[in-house]
């Protein structure tokens, strides 16, 4: 399961600025090449955070391999489209969840949630 630094810094006691330096570094010193993490990875944790269901939840896997090779989702930050997804998911399902409620679930921001949701919108109108 992967780490966000946000996370790595909070048990390291820095702050983020300083454990992506410090991240980066190891890196570039150690001349390591990471493979891109996949959306999925977050979606489940997210879930669980979120109480969503598990037919949502199943729902957005699905959304989420047609969207991932859609070009639309390169560059983007695999856990806000996790979030997005999920919470397109939760409304295709008649699930009533708020955009706060998800977008603390994923740790991420509400305005971040709406631009991608905005993202998964255009595929899946």
């Amino acid at each position: 399961m992967p780490r966000t630094l946000r996370e790595i810094a909070q048990i390291a006691n820095a702050d983020a600025v300083f454990a992506g330096k410090c991240y980066r570094l190891l890196l570039r010193h150690l001349k390591l090449h990471l493979p891109v993490i996949d959306s999925k990875v977050y979606l489940a944790k997210i879930a669980n955070k979120g109480q969503v269901s598990e037919k949502a939840y199943r729902k957005a896997l699905e959304m989420l391999s047609i969207i991932k090779e859609n070009p639309i989702s390169h560059g983007k930050d695999p856990n806000a489209l996790a979030v997005a997804v999920l919470y397109a998911a939760c409304l295709e399902e008649g699930k009533k969840i708020s955009q706060t409620q998800i977008a603390l679930a994923g740790d991420t921001s509400i305005v971040t949630l709406r631009k991608r949701f905005q993202d998964v919108r255009k595929i899946f109108p």
